[in-house]
């Protein structure tokens, strides 16, 4: 049977099926198996082997019995009987009728005679006659198989073929458990004994159990129920039932006496060969026998019987009922005593128990086994017998070689001395197979992970909050390092199974170093429940245990004074409530109130306005507000008035009133008398004045504003609430937890019995009392999502990885995973098996039975038709849903819904519509009531390796073999196969994909393989090896001899006393916990230098290896390794030579202690020591600390106490095994330690590897069969390409990486371009990520991303993968280059000179971190550029800042990058990265015949007039119309004067002073571009003085060769043949001409020369060409 151990909480068996070929040749049947007749299938035998013959220890006997043997005849008879031969009376052997004498006898000895023989007792084989000579060596004895059974079944028989011994069945893997003896230490009450077969077990049967460790002893007389006894009375409280013995039978005991020297004490032991006790139904038992899984109860199994091989520990069962398959059998024995010391374990938990089945033969052969031949002939079964033997070449018949891939069947006869029998034929062909192909590639390994949201609160578990002031109290977060109440809330995405641990980091934490919370502690793990107390009905408590309280009530006071002020009688006058209704006057201050937090409203008092005016009027205080101060008229003038100020008018005589007659119409006056009348004198109009005699006299109002009403108000307490939350539920499902001080982390311990079910929030509290403290700075984590959690870690993996799919020839059982916390896997190796499934499912189902009660969703217990107690811990299907059945109660099922995720749902006993009746199910699972009914059935389910959520589980993408076997940068999604495996001849072209789910302390482990050749989980040597080897004794093939029950353990990285151990020795010396004790006494140091060691519960760092006192004596011996010395000065050894030299010191009235001085720096040294009252001499000396670095040997002296002492000399013994040690290391606290303490190393934190980093397991993978076991197939995470290499600045390119290793998906992935650390780790300071990651191929081999923003010359691809603990790194060194800047423009490219310019540059590849970019100017004085600003990746601005005498010309250079960033890479200098300082501009007057008064200024025509000018100048130069400036236009005809600017932009532009001659020359020239403009056909150019010369003296400077490295004409023309004058002048002439007349134009900064210039040019380029300007020397 097959033993799944796959994904979840239990190990359960398959049905023992080998996997056969699915896929074959187009023409092949059905698993080419040969069951049809046609003869083109292959069925037809096409060889035969013959093995050799095999017979028992007695070939004459009746039974087949004894010692196998193989190769003989065994046939001493004749070929014919005659009758002189034969007797009627006579019998065997006096009667031979295998006779000898005969001459055609099958003996191949002739030489032997009838009356010397050659057959044994009975008639056995003993081959040739001892007493003869010159038999040749013939014998009719065969070969004793010489290998054992263990070496048979794994494979390692020196003999092909190998046979077990008789009556071998294949093994069963049994649990072992010990029950103390309640009153002798080294003895033991019972041990249980536990297991289950797939195959059945029948009567007569025997399963023989080995008791490792253990001596059967009787009788126990403190126990007597472990005696064996079969008593009545028989039990642990009857020590008398000993007498009431039943069918006890004891043979064979012998005493043997012993003396023990120490003690000089002789013992007797009594030892029996066999013990036996049968079991009858008569008799109640000792110990509990019984089988579980096929009856209705747990009932005494009539006819079993029990038996114990004393001398070799064997317990043997005996059979006495038909078990069927998967049957539980469980029995309890006792009376057994340890043979070894408490110290060690004394039992293993399991055994491998071998089972005899009568006569029954089990051979073992492979390839290579030997071969016979022989003929049958009448009386002669085996006539001519002849044997291969191995060798080179092998002798004839020679070997059998099996062909992979080949159908075998077999056949057996018996024979005897004259006939062979029919054969007996096996029903089943078998193909040859060899051990699999290794896995092709591992994908991943992940960690499972929840997401945690965490809370941190200063509240206690018990929280009282008083005068809360509001309704809801907001959350009260932990203060920056006080301790803090710790909440966790989470949800599983899985069901986390019962003692499996989650680990939560809270980085920035710290507490105590080691804590230990909830059951049996102190601190208690609460769930997330409150109760609430106070005394108002509105307490509350939050879901994080926020309380909640109402505010205080209040009172409210009135006193009213005032007019408009009343009584009011009311007995709530004085003290009315916030919230009263009742009915108060308003004058006795109703309106005063009170707000919830208790603070007062007063009204505003109130005032009464008094006053003879209407306008008076009051302020809110009660302050008088007079109106504004009027003033009546009085006079004898209508026209009295008076201002604002009081002021009268016409009240004197300055205010006259005009007055006239009519004898002058218009009379005026304008004054006292002076009388005007327009039409002339006039002595009517006449002018006089008169006194009105105005006033103004004030109005008097006499405002006042006496009191009306004014309220005092008040708000004095009525009522205070106080309310609290009360957290008192301890959590049910996590009852233990641990804080460590060192990780910073809480691990939490699911409860026994229990399980975190999936999707089922879980929220706790650690309270405040653990001491746990928030960060002082950094806050708090944050998770995933943004808020305040993090991460937990389950202890359970899952592994992706893939391999060929099987052929014929290499079929697969399953894979084989081991796993271990020590990077070099020399210890702790756990092994776990996973089966093969190939049909692409998560399970394989097999029907089972049916329901007889309808499910709901929610019900966890289900009601089946069937009592199936091997159900217990498997799983089952109903529809579409996975159910794990946890108990199993008759058939009623207690079960977990809804596993592998599957969703949780209703489930009727039958569906559909009858036909008759109603639906439902028969007893045998079919479906009653016909119509659409179908019974739904009860599957048992099978879990295998295969993933379909993985590709589908099977695809042909299998990839090329050769180079990295991938289209690197192509498009298709092809498979990517780097590491060239065959697909094709290591399977059949495809590939599958497998996942397995390990679970700490729920995967059950498997003892299948070795750790490399060492026991199943520590190795000594090759411990990475490329292939395991079975463990001794076990056998592929049969998966249900695996134990059961001992589950893998996968420590938590929070917790250090769970960090895995590697024991390396013991203490020499017990330790003390002082301060000052710093080094440790060792048996053996060796590997432990800086390395973590944990004695006992402290924890230590080794810092090195050195030297100690082990141990300080009085008497030094002599005479050899024998002899020693006592205290005292005893000699031990024989004497002589033993001697002893010393003393032992006298007079010592006090004890004392111990010093070290000298010893070449040796530090630490203490010890003490007692004397012996009689003589005063040392009586007991004792090291407490050998001290460490003792290079010499020191000086010991007494340094405390020691009155009295006298001859004292004293002698150190010191050792090299001394280990100086930091103390109380991880957290851990230091402790007192007994002599021979094992001392073992802590395996993570003592060893690192810069590709693994972190608190990892290490994984390795294998497939199986009955084969054997393939390659291991180890985890690598390797980079290989990278496509492209060079990246632009800007990113978000595509990016695809070819890898191993590289995941199923990328969530644990992140890809870096950049650096590494000192330590291999991700330098993110250096390093940047790649965005959008895909794996493309599931083998874990193709990824693409898009490529960061970032700059430098050389960076690594790192590729950094993490998952809880398990981590890794590779890189790609080197392999990355950022494209380097290119410089495309610089504006401006003419500069002022010595101002300060921000220089605008285009280009490419600039990046977008300014800090990493310099810039320059290159030139005669370098400028650099203070500072550069990148604005984008295609622009950046330079500030040029000139000092003193700088000259602004030269070629911008920009360096991007720099060491820090994959170092500095610059632009080149070129035509656009020049700049120059600018040429001055230049007036230009120019004059046109146009009358200016037709363009009259401001004019439109003036304005198109001038705008028409410019354009055709600027067309006429080819240059800008912004270099034109406008200066004036003057009359004349017209005189247009304007400024021709230099361009700013471009240093190889003409130069002002260059346009403005080439504009002279245009002006003279009818047919130029400028006589062709618009408004400039007729025009005359003035330039000013100099420029032509101005224009010479630029274009002589700025003279360069022409374009782009072109070789000039008038250069490849014209060559001088020598630099003598005539050559020179010839030269000089046809180079002026081809330069002037040809159609090549010379350039000046990258501009053709103005035609004006051209001679010019043409006179300096050929002057230089032709030698004239070489430097002369004299005498050449």
């Amino acid at each position: 049977g097959a033993e799944a151990r796959y994904g979840s909480n239990v190990s359960y068996s398959l049905p023992h099926v080998i996997t056969a070929p699915v896929i074959g040749e187009a023409s092949s049947t059905r698993f080419d198996n040969c069951k049809l007749s046609n003869a083109s299938t292959g069925c037809t035998a096409s060889q035969t082997f013959v093995l050799p013959t095999i017979q028992d220890g007695s070939s004459m006997d009746f039974e087949w019995s004894g010692q196998l043997q193989y190769g003989a005849t065994g046939a001493a008879c004749r070929s014919d009987v005659l009758a002189g031969n034969v007797s009627s009376t006579g019998t065997f052997p006096s009667n031979r009728f295998c006779s000898l004498d005969a001459p055609n006898s099958n003996d191949p000895d002739a030489l032997d005679s009838v009356s010397g023989g050659n057959s044994g007792d009975n008639g056995s084989p003993i081959g040739s006659n001892p007493g003869r000579s010159g038999s040749g060596g013939a014998v009719t004895t065969g070969t004793v198989f010489p290998d054992g059974n263990d070496a048979c079944r794994d494979g390692t028989a020196t003999k092909n073929p190998c046979a077990l011994t008789i009556g071998q069945d294949w093994q069963i893997g049994v649990n072992l458990s010990l029950i103390e003896h309640p009153t002798v230490s080294s003895a033991f009450g019972s041990v249980t004994v536990q297991f289950s077969r797939p195959r059945a077990l029948g009567i007569g049967d025997q399963v023989k159990i080995p008791l490792v460790g253990l001596e059967y002893v009787q009788p126990d007389p403190v126990f007597p129920c472990v005696t064996f006894v079969e008593g009545i009375a028989a039990n642990s409280s009857n020590s008398s039932a000993t007498a009431s013995v039943a069918t006890r039978i004891v043979e064979n005991c012998t005493t043997v006496n012993s003396t023990n020297t120490t003690t000089n004490l002789t013992t007797s032991v009594t030892t029996c060969v066999n013990v036996t006790v049968n079991n009858t139904d008569d008799y109640l038992q000792c110990e509990l026998l019984s089988a579980f899984g096929y009856q209705n109860s747990d009932v005494q199994l009539a006819g079993w019987s029990i038996s114990i091989d004393v001398a070799r520990s064997v317990l043997n069962l005996v059979v006495g009922s038909n078990v069927p398959p998967m049957a539980v059998i469980m029995f309890t024995v006792g009376g057994f005593t340890a043979t070894q010391s408490a110290s060690v374990p004394v039992l293993p938990d399991e055994a491998l128990a071998e089972v005899i089945r009568g006569s029954h033969m089990t051979i073992i052969l492979k390839s290579g086994a030997i071969r016979s031949t022989y003929s049958s002939v009448a009386g002669d079964p085996i006539a001519s017998y002849a044997q291969g033997r191995p060798g080179n070449p092998p002798t004839a018949p020679g070997l059998i070689t099996f062909t992979a891939g080949n159908v075998y069947t077999f056949r057996v006869y018996a024979y005897n001395g004259r006939f062979k029998s029919e054969a007996a034929e096996t029903l089943v062909q078998n193909r040859a197979i060899t051990p699999p192909a290794a896995p092709a590639y591992y994908s991943e390994e992940s960690q499972e992970a929840v997401g945690a949201a965490f809370f941190f609160s200063n509240l206690a578990a018990n929280q009282k909050s008083l005068d809360a002031g509001t309704k809801v109290t907001p959350t009260i977060p932990a203060a920056a390092g006080q301790e803090t109440r710790v909440g966790i809330f989470f949800t599983p995405a899985r069901d986390v199974g019962a003692g499996q641990t989650i680990t939560f980091e809270l980085p920035g934490f710290t507490g105590p170093d080691y804590l230990l919370l909830g059951e049996g502690t102190d601190i208690p793990i609460y769930d997330n429940i409150y109760e609430v107390y106070g005394n108002s009905s509105e307490c509350a408590c939050s879901a994080t245990g926020t309380i909640s309280t109402p505010s205080k009530t209040y009172y409210v006071t009135r006193d009213a004074t005032g007019s408009g002020a009343c009584n009011y009688t009311s007995p709530n006058m004085t003290g009315m409530a916030a919230n009263a209704t009742e009915d108060i006057p308003w004058c006795a201050c109703s309106d005063c109130a009170c707000s919830l937090a208790g603070v007062v409203s007063t009204p505003t008092p109130l005032y009464n306005v008094t006053g003879n005016c209407s306008d008076c009027a009051c302020t809110a205080a009660g302050v008088v507000i007079d109106p504004p101060t009027i003033y009546n008229i009085s006079g004898n003038c209508s026209s009295c008035a008076c201002s604002d100020a009081g002021v009268s008018s016409f009240d004197t005589a300055d205010n006259l009133k005009q007055d006239w007659t009519s004898g002058c119409a218009g009379c005026t006056c304008d004054g006292i008398g002076n009388a005007t009348c327009p039409g002339g004198d006039n002595p009517a109009c006449t002018c006089s004045y008169q006194s009105c005699n105005c006033e103004c006299i004030p109005r008097v109002c006499d405002c006042g504003c006496p009191l009306f009403r004014e309220c005092t108000c008040g708000c004095p307490v009525q009522d205070v609430f106080e309310c609290g939350c009360y957290q008192n539920t301890t959590h049910p499902l996590v009852t233990q937890a641990i804080w460590s001080g060192y990780s910073k982390s809480i691990v939490i311990v699911v409860s026994q019995g229990t399980f975190l079910p999936r999707d089922v929030p879980v929220e706790m509290w650690i309270p405040k009392d653990a001491g746990i403290t928030f960060p002082a700075t950094g806050g708090a984590p944050i998770g995933n999502t943004g808020g305040v959690g993090g991460l937990g870690h389950v202890n359970a993996y899952k592994l992706n990885w893939a391999s060929a799919f099987p052929s014929a020839s290499q079929p697969r059982e399953g894979f084989l995973i081991q796993m271990t916390t020590d990077i070099f896997w020399r210890t702790d190796v756990q092994t776990v098996m996973v089966p093969e499934n190939l049909d692409r499912g998560v399970v394989r189902t097999r029907p089972l039975t049916h329901l007889t009660v309808d499910v709901t969703a929610t019900d966890l217990y289900i009601t089946v038709a069937d009592e199936y107690k091997f159900l217990r811990g498997q799983f089952l299907k109903i529809q579409n849903e996975y159910i794990f059945v946890k108990n199993v109660n008759a058939t009623i099922l207690e079960v977990r819904r809804g596993q592998f995720r599957t969703t949780a749902a209703p489930h009727l006993i039958a569906t559909g519509t009858a036909a008759s009746g109603s639906c439902g199910c028969a007893d045998n699972s079919t479906t009653v009531g016909g119509g659409s009914c179908v019974c739904n059935t009860v599957y048992i389910a099978f879990i295998g390796a295969t993933d379909p959520s993985v590709n589908g589980g099977i695809d042909t993408a299998t990839g090329a073999l050769s180079g990295t076997s991938c289209t690197i940068g192509g498009t298709a999604i092809e498979g990517c196969n780097p590491s060239g495996f065959n697909f094709l001849t290591q399977g059949v072209g495809l590939r599958t994909f497998q996942s397995a789910f390990l679970e700490g302390r729920v995967t059950p482990q498997v003892r299948y393989a070795t750790a490399c050749g060492g026991t199943f989980s520590s190795c000594t040597s090759n411990c990475l090896c490329t292939r395991t080897t079975p463990f001794a004794g076990y056998e592929f093939g049969n998966n249900g001899m695996l134990p059961k029950g001992n589950n893998i353990t996968i420590a938590s990285p929070g917790d250090v006393f769970a960090y895995p151990l590697e024991y390396k020795t013991t203490l020499a010396l017990a330790a003390d916990a002082l301060v000052d004790s710093l080094s440790l006494a060792v048996v053996d140091a060796t590997g432990l230098s800086n390395k973590y060691i944990r004695v006992n519960d402290e924890i230590m760092f080794v810092e090195r290896i050195t030297r100690g006192v082990l141990d300080v004596v009085t008497y030094q011996s002599f005479g050899g390794t024998g002899c020693s010395c006592t205290i005292q000065g005893t000699v031990v050894g024989p004497e002589p030579p033993c001697s002893c030299v010393g003393d032992k010191g006298v007079n010592c009235t006090e004890a004392g202690v111990l010093s070290a001085t000298g010893g070449g720096g040796g530090k630490g040294f203490l010890g003490n020591f007692n004397f012996t009252a009689s003589d005063g001499s040392f009586a007991t000396i004792e090291v407490t600390s050998p001290g460490y670095s003792f290079t010499s040997t020191p000086t010991i002296f007494i340094s405390a106490g020691g009155t009295g002492c006298l001859n004292v000399n004293l002698k150190p013994v010191l050792s090299s095994n001394v280990l100086k040690v930091t103390r109380g290391a991880l957290g851990t606290t230091r402790a007192e330690h007994a002599f021979g303490s094992s001392v073992s190393a802590v395996l993570w934190p003592s060893q690192t590897r810069q590709s693994t980093p972190g608190l990892r397991y290490n994984f390795r993978i294998a497939a199986f069969n009955s084969a054997g076991i393939s390659p291991f197939l180890y985890p690598q995470m390797k980079l290989l390409e990278v496509f492209p290499r060079t990246l632009p600045a800007a990113g978000n390119v595509p990016m695809e990486v070819i890898l191993i290793g590289g995941g199923v998906t990328a969530a644990n992935y992140t890809l870096y371009i950049g650096y590494t650390n000192a330590v291999g780790n991700v330098d993110l300071g250096r390093a940047k990520k790649c965005t959008s990651l895909v794996v493309r191929d599931v083998l874990g081999t193709r990824m693409t991303c898009q490529s960061p923003s970032w700059v430098g010359a050389r960076h690594s691809l790192i590729l950094h993968f993490q998952s809880g603990t398990q981590e890794q790194i590779a890189v790609g060194n080197n392999w990355i280059r950022f494209e380097p800047p290119t410089l495309t423009m610089v504006q401006p490219a003419q500069l002022d000179a010595g101002l300060p310019v921000n220089i605008t540059i285009t280009g490419r590849n600039f990046g977008k971190n300014s800090s990493v970019v310099t810039g320059r100017m290159q030139g005669a004085t370098p400028i650099p550029c203070t500072p550069v600003r990148v604005v984008t990746d295609l622009k950046a601005i330079c500030t040029l800042i000139p000092r003193t005498g700088d000259v602004l010309t030269g070629d911008i250079i920009l360096t991007v990058g720099n060491t820090w960033s994959g170092g500095g890479q610059s632009t080149r200098a070129s035509p656009q990265s020049k700049v120059k300082e600018k040429p001055a501009p230049v007036s230009v007057e120019t004059t046109l015949p146009i009358d200016v008064a037709t363009i009259p200024e401001g004019s439109p025509e003036r304005i198109t007039f001038v705008n028409s000018f410019l354009l055709d100048v600027a067309n006429a130069l080819g240059i800008s119309r912004t270099r034109l400036q406008l200066d004036s236009i003057r009359p004349g005809s017209i005189i247009i004067t304007f400024i021709i600017l230099a361009d700013p932009n471009s240093v190889s532009a003409p130069s002002p002073a260059a346009l403005a001659v080439n504009l002279a020359a245009q002006a003279a020239d009818p047919t130029s571009a400028l006589r062709q403009g618009t408004v400039t056909s007729i025009i005359t150019v003035t330039l000013p003085p100099g420029a032509e010369a101005l224009a010479a003296a630029e274009a002589a400077t700025a003279a360069t060769v022409v374009t782009d490295g072109d070789v000039a004409l008038w250069e490849s023309s014209c060559v001088p043949k020598s630099y003598t004058a005539f050559d020179m002048e010839i030269c000089y002439d046809c180079c002026t001409y081809v330069c002037e007349i040809g159609a090549q134009v010379p350039q000046v900064g990258g501009q053709d020369v103005l035609p004006g210039y051209r001679a010019q040019t043409c006179q300096g380029l050929c002057l230089v060409h032709c030698g004239y300007s070489r430097p002369i020397v004299l005498g050449v």
